[in-house]
């Protein structure tokens, strides 16, 4: 058991005891929230009622999906130390890693590094059979971990947005310029790379130089029972009751990858057509911005932006229409989501694995990333003519928990391919 009075990493909460013999999975996450941290929160329910022990890592002690996790999952927080405890551990490793980092790197490091050394301490004392470390400061530092320990956990590195993109966004900030680099260097050593589309694994394997049949894809997973026992329960928002103008909806953080801008721009050229309202779920730094923009195009008052909601299937079962007008994506979790629910969806054809879910249009039209008018056009279809709720269910299933669980479990206990049936 993991002492919670460890200077390093504290346990918060207490496992059921498993058998010796089964295998421990640990998880790597920043942070149980957003759509990562909701799949991570799936995948330790699902390996820990197959009977697996398995360990939760994360950063940040917030995160909604945190304290629902099963009793019998063990939730770690690594503590993130300060620089006079992170420097010694970043001089142990390899010379020709240490020559990439810019002298200010070393002296004021990112939580994740910070991080380190909880890790470090973590897996030399726990020794988990595998971990699996979601996005790519969290891979880099899980294999420079293991690498200073010396252990034989088996280590699956996984990317879960358009690697090029993200590189563009967070360009301003010094460590992850240098993650193309740090990912040449370090990926190799994994054991396993995966990432959620085949969109982004070719984009990551352009972009960092990795070899394409190195990189493993699995789809994120849906779990169609979890999904249809809350889609049935009622929103508390009276915009979604009976005999109310069509509601379109959008859901995701509030940021530049999600480009909410051109949604608002799009409804505001409908809503001169008809009466429609828009709900955007979601929280994120662009809020004040897409605020004012609403207030500019005058549309205020048909635009509801409530926030975080733990229930956004209870929204895609009522909704007319669900729209992703994404620059960019991994694998759109939203759009699987609203399928699973029977709801009509419209997408903009962004780099990730928008093209490959909708199957190049046949389960929701696909449109021009950042042009407003087009995605206009395609919403006004799609009310007319939505798409089948059974055939969208349908395509959903094939997505299912148990078939993406299965995939998982041979990468994460020593397949190198995944066999499918």
């Amino acid at each position: 058991m993991i002492a919670p009075s460890n200077q390093e990493f504290a346990g918060v909460s207490n496992p059921i005891p498993q058998p010796a013999a089964a295998k421990r999975i640990a998880l790597f996450v920043r942070a149980l929230d957003g759509g990562v941290g909701r799949r991570f929160f799936t995948l330790a329910e699902a390996f820990s009622k197959r009977g697996y022990r398995v360990d939760v890592l994360v950063l940040q002690t917030k995160g909604p999906y945190l304290k629902e996790l099963p009793a019998a999952v063990h939730t770690v927080i690594l503590n993130v130390s300060s620089v006079l405890r992170t420097l010694p551990v970043l001089l142990r490793l390899p010379g020709n890693t240490l020559k990439l980092f810019p002298f200010k790197l070393l002296f004021d490091p990112p939580a994740m590094i910070k991080a380190l050394p909880a890790l470090k301490y973590y897996m030399r004392k726990e020794k988990p059979d595998v971990l699996l470390a979601a996005i790519e400061d969290a891979g880099i530092v899980t294999l420079w971990a293991r690498w200073l320990t010396g252990v034989n956990t088996r280590v699956v590195v996984q990317n879960v947005a358009t690697f090029s993109k993200q590189i563009i966004k967070n360009a301003t900030k010094l460590f992850e310029c240098l993650l193309p680099l740090l990912i040449q260097h370090w990926y190799p050593r994994a054991d396993s790379i995966t990432t959620v589309s085949n969109g982004a694994a070719d984009d990551l394997a352009y972009t960092a130089g990795i070899p394409r049949e190195r990189i493993t894809t699995i789809y994120n997973p849906v779990d169609l029972n979890h999904i249809v026992k809350l889609a049935a329960l009622m929103p508390d928002d009276p915009w979604l009751l009976p005999n109310q103008p069509p509601v379109l909806l959008a859901v995701g953080r509030l940021d530049v990858e999600k480009d909410f801008p051109t949604l608002l721009r799009a409804f505001a050229q409908l809503r001169k057509e008809r009466e429609l309202r828009l709900i955007i779920l979601g929280e994120g730094k662009q809020r004040v911005m897409l605020e004012t923009l609403c207030n500019n195009l005058e549309i205020a008052k048909d635009v509801r932006m409530p926030g975080f909601v733990s229930n956004p299937y209870a929204y895609m079962a009522r909704a007319a229409v669900l729209v992703l007008s994404s620059a960019w994506e991994g694998f759109p979790n939203v759009l699987l989501e609203a399928m699973a629910c029977g709801c009509p969806v419209v997408s903009t054809n962004c780099p990730g694995g928008v093209y490959e879910l909708l199957a190049g249009g046949i389960y929701g039209q696909l449109v021009p990333v950042g042009n407003f008018s087009t995605l206009a056009q395609a919403i006004l279809e799609t009310l007319d003519t939505p798409c089948d709720s059974e055939k969208l269910r349908q395509r959903a299933r094939m997505f299912s928990l148990d078939t993406i669980v299965d995939q998982y479990l041979q990468i994460l206990l020593g397949r190198d391919t995944i066999t499918t049936s």
